[in-house]
């Protein structure tokens, strides 16, 4: 061990918070106020923020849960298709979701469908998505499992 060289006992970690009432609360001061909004918080086609930290999770947990819908539709031998229409609506750069998922002579208002995969799920929003599912495979997204036991 050189002189510079310092032990695991000499260093100081931040300690995780558990108490807060509000996210803010439990977040260093950097972590909510410069890492979040850089890395994760959605924004616009200009950069400017159009979320705020307390909506990140909530947005993450809706993907996931999409993403479980998928698997439990595939899981159960359920097509779910899906149409433009069904894009992220707020997405700054929706028609070229459209023409990424649907091809390029294909407009957010055409009548087509694609069945909604892992390849795909991404482009399209909890919101429009979740209430057009058939009830077996959207069942999983829309109970918590605490609720489902009686």
């Amino acid at each position: 061990m050189s002189s510079n060289d310092i032990g695991a006992d000499e260093i100081s970690l931040p300690i995780k918070r558990v108490d807060g009432d509000t996210l803010a609360d439990r977040m260093t001061e950097n972590a909510y106020n410069n890492i979040l909004p850089a890395r994760y918080l959605r924004q616009n086609a200009d950069g400017d923020l159009v979320e705020e930290q307390e909506d990140l999770f909530s947005r993450v947990a809706k993907n996931i849960a999409l993403a479980e819908a998928v698997f439990e539709a595939e899981k159960q031998g359920v097509d779910v298709t899906v149409t433009p229409a069904l894009l992220k609506p707020d997405h700054p750069r929706r028609d070229e979701l459209v023409a990424e998922v649907f091809g390029e002579d294909v407009s957010v208002d055409d009548d087509v469908e694609i069945e909604l995969d892992e390849e795909n799920v991404n482009k399209f929003a909890y919101e429009t998505v979740v209430p057009e599912l058939p009830d077996a495979s959207a069942s999983t997204s829309r109970t918590p499992p605490s609720a489902s036991r009686d």
